[in-house]
């Protein structure tokens, strides 16, 4: 295989629905090679929204640092899966950039703080490959506010000379960057994005759906559902 620039990024969205990789050429233009999504099982998406949504939880320390590990190892999985999908050796990926699973985040400007969960000490040992992580960190270090990350990423590979952009990223939170031709640069979350429908189809399905795949019970319930589902949370 020709001398390429290819990495492993990993990311566990505020869904926990599952660990999605992706591996990128980045020698010449963004070239995707191939994905793998690896499912969170449900008994650990209940012990990280146990650690997300609940203030008092017995015991915090020690099952954040045991859902630490199981997340790691999860990371891990889902990358090595990626690369014998691809029949790629290993040693050709520079790195994996892993974003782990936040399960506490703030974007106060006075005191801004995030954190995120999957052990990238253990993904490094457990895939033989270099771990970048703590992105988020290291945006505050540096005067951000932890979210979003996404405007570096635009303004490299998507900003345009004399084109005025704005790009919408929706995730669990919608965020949007705005890639003016001249000026400044600008990024900030706007408000919910999918986590508002993932609660609805919960409540409306009794839990026993956990997001409304392909759109399929939009399509099928009428508009009161939802208007139902909004007056009742708020």
């Amino acid at each position: 295989m020709p001398k390429s620039d290819l990495y492993i990024g990993v990311l566990s969205g505020t869904s926990a629905d599952s660990i999605d990789a992706l591996l990128v050429d980045f020698s010449s233009s963004i070239k995707v090679i191939d994905r793998f999504s690896e499912k969170i099982p449900i008994t650990v998406k209940n012990k990280i929204f146990e650690l997300v949504l609940n203030k008092k939880v017995s015991n915090y320390a020690r099952k954040q640092k045991e859902l630490d590990c199981i997340l790691g190892e999860l990371i891990a999985r889902c990358v090595n899966q990626l690369i014998k999908k691809t029949k790629l050796d290993k040693k050709m990926v520079k790195a994996i950039g892993s974003h782990g699973q936040t399960i506490k985040h703030s974007s106060s400007r006075r005191n801004p703080f995030s954190l995120q969960i999957g052990n990238p000490k253990l993904v490094k040992k457990l895939t033989g490959i270099k771990v970048v992580y703590g992105f988020r960190q290291s945006d505050i270090a540096n005067g951000g506010m932890g979210a979003p990350l996404t405007p570096a990423f635009h303004n490299e590979y998507m900003s345009k000379a004399k084109v005025n952009r704005a790009i919408i990223n929706i995730g669990g939170i919608t965020n949007v960057t705005l890639l003016p031709s001249k000026g400044k640069i600008l990024g900030w979350d706007i408000g919910p994005g999918n986590c508002f429908i993932d609660q609805a189809i919960k409540d409306l399905t009794n839990g026993k759906k956990q997001f409304d795949n392909k759109g399929a019970l939009a399509k099928k319930r009428k508009s009161t559902s939802i208007e139902n589902f909004h007056k009742k949370n708020f």
